[in-house]
């Protein structure tokens, strides 16, 4: 399997988002909630979480407080917590990520409207959090929390960043999902009817068209295929390849992936002889499949990653990827 592909992705993903994050242009603005009603009992089941929000405030508390563009954050999308009453009757916790590797694991308590964790890394290690509770409905099977933290960016300005997990109860509500406007969710039989190819590539910095940058992700990527399929085992998995501008020479790289409504997951990671993922291997991407529809009479929808640039988080680094079928 040659290499060469896998940097190509690096290099243009890298451009977007440092390699995995999907976010929402025009959020909406989630309305208050009653007040939440919870237990440690009361949450017990497996939740997947259906989407995953960032929102940032700067000067939080001063008269020089703003709020910036809220994004969505993709990396998470069907990852599961299981919330379970062991056989010592102690309230744990355990979480993991698309191909159910184990992230993290725990025990958890109630407090009022807050979920609270501990984690066992290593002995002597444990580590503290905490979750708000939003929203939780254990008849529908919703469960959405707010975890808040503080940072400062490279110019010394002081910001809050809230995470919101929207989950959903597999057992309960599966397909639940209330983000507004709807997800179009993948068909992954119709991905598999053909080829997929990218043939534009656009680059959008503080919403301005930035061509210097949109002419070398398209030379990077313009022409990259994907072959998605199931293979013996029921695996679902995408074949990538493209040609290395310049040259005569393909890169390839095969992967099984996960759908979870309109996200897919490619998971590249590297195993032990256990089955574990070996620490710094993990090389996943993600793309966030929307705005499907006929251009230039070909069915076509955009790979869209959003990130905040690092030298000033109120300037939304934007990337367009338009994927179009492309016939056998």
């Amino acid at each position: 399997m040659k290499q060469t592909l896998y940097i190509l992705l690096i290099i243009a993903i890298s451009l977007a988002s440092c390699a995995n994050n999907g976010d929402e242009p025009t959020p909406t603005p989630i309305p208050p909630n009653p007040p939440v009603v919870l237990s440690a009992d009361a949450v017990i089941g497996i939740w997947e979480t259906y989407y995953y929000t960032k929102a940032i405030r700067a000067n939080p508390g001063t008269s020089s407080e703003v709020s910036y563009q809220g994004l969505r954050l993709i990396d998470y999308d069907g990852f599961k917590t299981e919330f379970y009453k062991s056989e010592d009757n102690t309230y744990r916790f355990k979480s993991v990520n698309v191909l159910n590797d184990l992230i993290d694991e725990g025990i958890y308590w109630v407090n009022e409207d807050t979920l609270k964790f501990k984690f066992e890394i290593k002995p002597g290690k444990d580590t503290l959090t905490w979750q708000k509770v939003r929203v939780f409905d254990s008849a529908k099977g919703i469960l959405k929390t707010d975890a808040s933290y503080w940072g400062t960016n490279n110019n010394k300005v002081k910001y809050i960043i809230t995470d919101t997990k929207c989950q959903r109860n597999i057992d309960i509500n599966p397909e639940y999902s209330d983000v507004n406007p709807a997800k179009v969710k993948i068909d992954f039989d119709y991905l598999a009817k053909t080829k997929w190819e990218i043939y534009s590539f656009a680059y959008y910095e503080g919403g301005q068209y930035r061509d210097r940058e949109s002419t070398l992700g398209g030379d990077t990527l313009k022409g990259l295929t994907y072959r998605f399929y199931t293979d013996p085992t029921g695996e679902r998995r995408c074949h990538l390849t493209q040609r290395i501008p310049g040259t005569d020479e393909l890169g390839e790289k095969d992967l099984p992936i996960v759908i979870v409504d309109d996200v897919i997951s490619f998971v590249d990671v590297e195993r032990d002889s256990s089955g574990k993922i070996i620490k710094g291997t993990d090389n996943s991407f993600f793309m966030w499949a929307r705005e499907w529809k006929e251009r230039y009479g070909v069915e076509s929808f955009i790979d869209w990653k959003e990130e905040r640039f690092q030298d000033d988080i109120s300037v939304v680094i934007r990337t367009e990827s338009f994927v179009r079928r492309v016939s056998d």
